[in-house]
């Protein structure tokens, strides 16, 4: 076996590797919700590209070139064609990347400003209770406070007058009773 057909024999394996992992891994990132429809549509075009390397392919093998510079017709308009499609391919592939990357940035900024205005009213209904709760024990406090302010001067105010009264009572009772006493005396 030369050294020549090892190489091609190599390249051979690593071109099927290519095909049948990496572009499937591919497809199966890229389109991951709608993997049927894609990889129908890969293998089309694959079966596509075939067909057109096989038409196009015609007389290559056998032409014979002059030159090592110089390249055979045909195979030069082959190149001209597979460089013109890996340039296409190559525009198409990075604008669906940057197509993914944009829808990936809008999810994330809308999953960002979601949870930030659930976060916010989180924290202004979080606000709004304490406030009111705080409201509420001050309002509870000084309703405490000002019944007990009340009850103690009505307290106050009634022992007052109890006070005024018994020793109204006391004064007139002795009064009453000195009256009498003296009337007795007198008598």
């Amino acid at each position: 076996m030369s050294a020549r057909r090892c190489v091609a024999d190599i390249s051979r394996w690593c071109e099927v590797f290519v095909t049948l992992f990496v572009h499937s891994a591919l497809f199966g990132v890229l389109f991951y919700d709608d993997q049927e429809p894609a990889f129908s549509c890969y293998r089309t075009f694959q079966s596509v590209g075939l067909v057109a390397a096989f038409i196009t392919s015609t007389g290559v093998d056998h032409v014979e070139v002059e030159g090592a510079r110089r390249w055979p017709p045909c195979l030069s308009t082959k190149l001209y064609v597979m460089s013109v499609l890996l340039t296409v391919s190559l525009v198409l592939y990075v604008s669906t990347k940057l197509y993914v990357m944009s829808v990936l940035l809008t999810v994330s900024l809308v999953l960002y400003v979601s949870i930030k205005l659930y976060v916010m009213s989180v924290l202004l209904t979080v606000s709004l209770v304490l406030y009111l709760s705080t409201k509420l024990y001050v309002m509870s406090v000084l309703l405490t406070v000002s019944l007990v302010r009340y009850v103690s001067i009505k307290f106050y105010v009634m022992s007052v007058l109890l006070t005024v009264s018994l020793v109204l009572y006391v004064s007139i009772k002795l009064h009453v009773m000195s009256v009498l006493l003296t009337v007795s005396l007198v008598l």
